[in-house]
């Protein structure tokens, strides 16, 4: 790990110079890209899509092998499968709670400070999911809508010509934007690349497929070989020390001022807490929303009719109808395959038995086309009901910063739609299975 110096509190490393210069240098330098092997994987994502669908589907796999092995994984691909073991939090382990720890605080492994997404304890979660709960309300997404409509707005106006990227000039640009005027970081335009590689970086660490262990069957996610996921850590992690200092400092708001950050909303907890919430958030935010966007336009552009009811919607002023086209075009176009879990102990399910230490791929993304639930799951249809979505989880770890990422996705493609169906210039360009560009044309 990068070695730093230790700041005021208990705010960890930060990069030297970082508080007097006002900026986290060095700047995070993402890995080269790698055609070859983004294509493979990209490859490989669709054949485990055919044999999820197959063993889901198709007479008689789905009744002979429920829960089928692949590559090492036991793949849960049937949607009563899936809700089944997202509300088991006590047999299906989350791989990643204690590398997560770990990099919230720049610690040893095994040590660090969780974050309630890592956290399998039902007490511990429900004390510190009520914790940051206490501190979000409907005023934080009501403020989340109106930032998100006006950076998008903002953003569009900034592109000088009808076609742009719309990627990282928009996607990717907006949820950063917020990371500065929400959750309170101070990101300047020539450090938002580096800082979306990094968290997204940390994204693809922490929630990738957790690796086989012989001495300890149960053990998750750890720190990789070429330690990149520490150097992602330390960029992001100065930022947010900068915030939680800078709002321990500012003196509070009067009535009728802009709303407080969600650092400021923080600074009643120990940093340490403070930072855990703020890198949970985060690491979920940037790289999460940059999938959704992405894909969510991807589909837009591809299929007409998803295109023509997303645009109705926004030109009627119609957030809820827009949102509800939004997630159904992702729906058809998951941001991935579904979490990863660890077998506790041994279950049986329909017929199969899960072994202690087995890694299991509870996939949402199979489950959502699940025709024993959802009908005609080819078809695009923004009336279906919210059971058929499962893009936030299920159970106990259900995303704590759902209604966040709706506000922001539904005002960002709001202040594009308002300009009419945009058209595709380029097709969409991948950084492994993340999307990386997209040239789109707008009317002015």
């Amino acid at each position: 790990m990068t070695p730093g110096t230790e700041v005021a509190s208990d705010l960890g490393a930060s990069w030297p110079n970082a508080e007097s210069s006002g900026s986290c240098f060095p700047k995070y330098k993402a890995p080269p890209n790698r055609a070859f092997a983004d294509f493979w994987a990209r490859l490989g994502v669709s054949f485990v899509r055919l044999y999820a669908t197959a063993f889901r589907e198709r007479w008689p796999l789905h009744l002979l092998w429920p829960a089928p092995r692949l590559f090492g994984f036991r793949l849960l691909v049937r949607y009563d499968h899936v809700i089944e073991a997202l509300t088991r939090a006590d047999v299906f382990k989350v791989p990643f709670g204690e590398e997560m720890a770990r990099l919230n605080d720049g610690a040893a492994p095994g040590h660090g400070t969780p974050f309630l997404l890592g956290i399998d304890d039902p007490l511990e979660h429900d004390k510190r999911a009520r914790c940051l709960m206490a501190r979000l309300g409907l005023d934080d997404i009501a403020a989340v809508e109106e930032m998100a409509f006006q950076a998008a707005k903002s953003r569009l106006l900034l592109q000088a010509a009808k076609s742009f990227e719309a990627i990282n000039g928009l996607v990717t640009a907006v949820p950063i934007d917020l990371c500065n005027r929400y959750f309170g970081l101070s990101i300047t335009d020539g450090e938002a690349r580096s800082f979306a590689d990094a968290s997204i970086e940390l994204s693809g660490h922490l929630f990738g497929a957790p690796p086989k262990s012989k001495d300890d069957p149960l053990k998750g996610i750890g720190p990789s070989k070429d330690g990149q996921e520490n150097e992602a850590g330390d960029y992001v992690r100065c930022f947010v020390n900068r915030a939680i200092k800078a709002a321990k400092a500012q003196p509070p708001l009067a009535a009728g001022q802009a709303p407080e950050t969600l650092a400021t909303k923080l600074r009643g907890l120990s940093d340490k807490e403070a930072r855990a919430i703020l890198m949970g958030m985060i690491v979920g935010f940037v790289p999460t929303n940059t999938l959704a966007g992405g894909y969510m336009l991807e589909v837009l552009l591809s299929k007409p009719d998803a295109m023509k009811a997303a645009v109705e919607a926004a030109q009627a002023g119609d957030d809820d109808r827009l949102c509800a086209c939004l997630f159904e075009a992702l729906r058809l176009r998951p941001i991935n395959l579904g979490p990863f879990r660890i077998c506790k102990g041994g279950y049986q399910l329909d017929g199969s038995f899960i072994r202690h230490g087995e890694r299991v791929w509870v996939m949402t993304g199979s489950a959502m086309w699940d025709s024993r639930k959802v009908l005609k799951a080819s078809h695009f249809d923004p009336l279906r009901p919210a059971s058929s979505y499962l893009h936030f989880g299920f159970g106990m770890h259900w995303c704590i910063g759902a209604m966040l990422a709706r506000a922001q996705l539904t005002q960002t493609f709001k202040a594009l739609l308002l300009h009419g169906a945009p058209k595709p210039v380029s097709r969409l360009g991948y950084r492994g299975t993340f999307p990386a560009y997209l040239k789109i044309a707008i009317k002015r």
